[in-house]
């Protein structure tokens, strides 16, 4: 009896974290990208994310009625997720990684904007604006 319930118990790990690695080892097995996720072939990445986005969207049919009612949230759930995922993995153009692809700039790397001149034109054109009232 114990077996059993063993057998169809469901152990529900990371999805986010899942779908990464199973699409990481599924584009590194077909040598579309290379070990440090860098994208070999663009059009193959996007071809093979396609297909796995329309795997994605069959399974997540099967637990919908035709109404669009969910028989089973929690898994619908986690395809909704695996869904957005692999919809932001499409947009990648040169690497795997976030990270990589989309790098944090911290604001002191930000190119530093001399806005001096701007405030000298806005006081200026003030100014001018001030003085032609005051001249009425």
């Amino acid at each position: 009896m114990a077996d059993k319930n063993k057998k169809n118990k469901i152990e529900i790990t990371d999805k986010q974290s899942s779908i990464r690695n199973y699409m990481k080892n599924i584009l590194w097995t077909k040598d579309i990208i290379d070990v440090h996720g860098n994208i070999l072939n663009l059009d193959r990445f996007r071809a093979e994310v396609d297909v796995a986005i329309s795997n994605c969207e069959v399974k997540m049919l099967q637990y919908a009625t035709i109404d669009g009612v969910v028989t089973d949230r929690e898994m619908y759930s986690i395809l909704v997720g695996e869904l957005e995922y692999l919809r932001t993995l499409a947009t990648h153009t040169t690497n795997f990684y976030d990270l990589k692809q989309n790098p944090i700039i911290s604001y002191e790397d930000l190119p530093k904007h001399n806005n001096l001149g701007k405030i000298k034109d806005v006081l200026d054109i003030m100014r001018s604006k001030i003085a032609d009232w005051l001249m009425r």
